[in-house]
């Protein structure tokens, strides 16, 4: 990315937007892979969904893969 602009990960609460929480932001420019793992879990209530945005003004290719886990 050559735009100074955001790539973001929500996570989208089925109980509404109060429980929206933005749990990763990165200003992609300069950018071109990012490896990240969180230090600690990040709890889903079932129906919850994980939102990923960029602007991408560049309107460059890109991809995403996310790995989850259940953990009970």
């Amino acid at each position: 990315a050559t735009a100074s602009e955001n790539l973001t990960v929500t996570i989208d609460a089925i109980r509404g937007a109060a429980w929206d929480n933005l749990i990763y932001s990165k200003d992609m420019n300069g950018h071109t892979d990012i490896n990240y793992m969180f230090d600690e879990p990040r709890l889903c209530a079932s129906g919850d969904k994980i939102d990923v945005a960029w602007a991408n003004a560049n309107a460059n290719t890109w991809g995403i893969k996310l790995f989850t886990r259940a953990l009970i």
